[in-house]
C-alpha cells in the first residue's frame, strides 16, 4: 500500500465517520460520496478508450436525481467527463459503466443484474436484501448510518476488478460461500416442499383417477340400465299392441255369438 493510498483512506476513513456522527444529514451526497470512492477502486475492461464515464439511475426520486446531475458538472471520474441519463426497466443498458438502483426501484433489481449479464457494468443497489444479485449494496444500519456491503464473486463474473482495499471506507464483503450454503439449505428445503407437494399431487391424480374410474363404472351401468327399460318399454309396446288385437277379436266373437244366438232363438211377441 503506497502512503498516498493509505492518505487517502484515512481522509475517507474520517469522512465516513463524520457522516455517521451527523446521522447522515445529506443522503444523496453521501451516496455520490460512495459512488465516487467505488469507480476510483474498480477497474473496467477498455476503460482508458472510453471518452466519458455514463452513470445510469434508476430513480424517480426528483432531489436524488438534481444531485447526480450537479454531481456530473465540472468533475471527472477515471479523469473522464460524467454522463448521467435517467433510465427505467425498459431502457437498453449496453452503453453505462455505473448504474445505480434506487430503494423505491429494488424490486426490478433480479431484471437488471438479468440484462446487464457480460456487459462489465457495475450495478450499485441500495437496501437490497437478496444478496444474490448484489454486486455493491448500500444499506441503512440500526443507528441509521449508511454502509455498504460487496460481493466481489458478481462483480468478477462481470469482467470487472476491484480493488479490496475499497472495503477500508467502512464496507463489509459478504459471505458467499455462507451465501451459498444458505441458497443450497433453502434449495433443499424448497425440494422438500415440492417433494411433499408432488406427492399430495399424485394421492389427489390417484383419487381422481379412481373416482374417475366409478364414474365411468357409472355412467356404462346407467346406459345398460336405460337399454333395459328401453327393451322394457319395447316390449310393452308389443304385449299392448297384442292386447289391444285380443280385445278387438274378442269383441269381434261377442258380436257374432249374440248374432248366432239371436237368429236361433228369435224372440217371440
Amino acid at each position: 500500500m503506497t502512503k498516498k493510498t493509505k492518505y487517502i483512506i484515512i481522509i475517507l476513513a474520517i469522512f465516513f465517520a463524520s457522516i455517521k456522527a451527523n446521522c447522515q444529514s445529506n443522503r444523496e451526497q453521501i451516496i455520490l460520496a460512495y459512488l465516487n470512492n467505488f469507480v476510483k477502486y474498480t477497474n473496467w475492461p477498455n476503460e482508458s478508450i472510453k471518452d466519458s464515464f455514463q452513470i445510469a439511475i434508476l430513480s424517480q426520486n426528483k432531489k436524488q436525481i438534481a444531485e447526480f446531475r450537479n454531481f456530473s458538472k465540472n468533475r471527472t471520474l477515471k479523469d473522464k467527463p460524467i454522463g448521467i441519463k435517467v433510465i427505467n426497466e425498459k431502457s437498453v443498458l449496453s452503453n453505462f459503466q455505473l448504474i445505480f438502483i434506487s430503494q423505491n426501484n429494488r424490486s426490478l433489481l433480479p431484471e437488471i443484474y438479468g440484462k446487464i449479464d457480460g456487459k462489465a457494468i457495475l450495478l450499485v443497489s441500495e437496501n437490497y436484501s437478496d444478496k444474490r444479485f448484489v454486486m455493491i449494496n448500500l444499506y441503512d444500519t440500526g443507528d441509521k448510518a449508511l454502509q455498504f456491503e460487496i460481493n466481489k464473486a458478481n462483480i468478477f463474473s462481470q469482467n470487472l476488478e476491484i480493488d479490496p482495499e475499497v472495503l477500508l471506507a467502512g464496507g463489509t464483503e459478504i459471505d458467499v460461500i455462507k451465501l451459498y450454503r444458505s441458497s443450497q439449505f433453502n434449495l433443499l428445503k424448497m425440494k422438500a416442499e415440492m417433494d411433499v407437494i408432488q406427492d399430495s399431487m399424485q394421492k389427489l391424480t390417484s383419487e381422481a383417477s379412481s373416482t374417475l374410474v366409478q364414474i365411468n363404472r357409472q355412467k356404462d351401468e346407467i346406459l345398460k340400465q336405460n337399454d333395459r327399460l328401453l327393451k322394457r318399454s319395447t316390449e310393452l309396446d308389443s304385449l299392448r299392441d297384442v292386447l289391444a288385437v285380443n280385445n278387438a277379436v274378442l269383441k269381434f266373437n261377442s258380436s257374432l255369438n249374440f248374432k248366432r244366438q239371436f237368429c236361433h232363438n228369435p224372440i217371440v211377441l
